[in-house]
């Protein structure tokens, strides 16, 4: 292909015919631009496709992560829910005065061995990747900022909360020891027994603790389930988007 164009310049020197020879060299130079910007049509076509194939891993990951955090918010629901009916019975147990046995003194120690709830960490390793990409790789502008939300905004209150929770548990646990006193009657049975149960039946500020406690679990447990169904959601939306790539 150059050997024809310098023949034609050539011979276009040799004519003397300016007007044609600047003609050429115009048209020469437009076909040396347009090849420019096809080389950087597609330079620049690749680099999206590169940029897409990114962004549609990076979502895969960080949908596989909320698929783990959606299983074990659903089974810190079950546990919470499971130590809220615990401290239930024993409220029931000491409201309606019956006597103390062993099934009681045993909801009173699962009671208070929830004194320090704890979440697993969320998993945030997809996340943080994205943040090394940089969040501008996933196109659609509404999911991105519910994803940078949802990880930096949900996840840490519901840390924020749980370690207030744990204090606040903390402290009303370390009152029952003024009317509890903990036995280990075997390995596997260890109770909490009341020093003094007609005193325990008889003063309702002496339950305050128990009351704290089972107003912490519901507490936890609405704001578990919210954030339950915003990982669904979220991890709803990101499935719609890799169906649209």
């Amino acid at each position: 292909m150059l050997t024809v164009f310098r023949k034609i310049r050539h011979a276009l020197l040799e004519s003397n015919s300016i007007n044609k020879y600047l003609l050429y060299a115009i048209g020469e130079i437009a076909l040396v631009v347009i090849g420019i910007l096809i080389a950087l049509q597609i330079n620049n076509w690749n680099e999206y496709r590169k940029e897409r194939k990114i962004e549609r891993s990076t979502l895969m990951e960080i949908s596989f992560d909320l698929m783990k955090d959606t299983t074990r918010i659903a089974n810190d629901i079950a546990r919470m829910q499971n130590s809220r009916n615990i401290i239930g019975s024993v409220i029931a147990h000491i409201e309606e005065k019956e006597p103390p046995d062993s099934a009681f003194s045993n909801s009173v120690m699962a009671a208070y061995s929830a004194h320090s709830p704890t979440l697993e960490k969320f998993n945030s390793a997809a996340f943080d990747l994205l943040k090394e990409r940089g969040t501008d790789i996933i196109s659609n502008t509404e999911l991105r900022k519910k994803i940078v939300d949802h990880y930096t905004g949900e996840y840490s209150a519901i840390d924020g909360w749980f370690t207030n929770l744990r204090d606040v548990w903390t402290l009303e646990a370390n009152r029952l020891y003024d009317h509890f006193r903990i036995s280990v009657i075997t390995d596997d049975d260890i109770q909490m027994i009341p020093n003094n149960y007609n005193n325990l039946i008889n003063d309702p500020s002496l339950m305050n603790p128990f009351y704290h406690f089972e107003a912490l679990m519901v507490s936890s447990l609405v704001n578990l389930t919210q954030l339950q169904h915003k990982t669904q959601d979220l991890l709803n939306d990101i499935r719609d988007e890799l169906g649209d790539k």
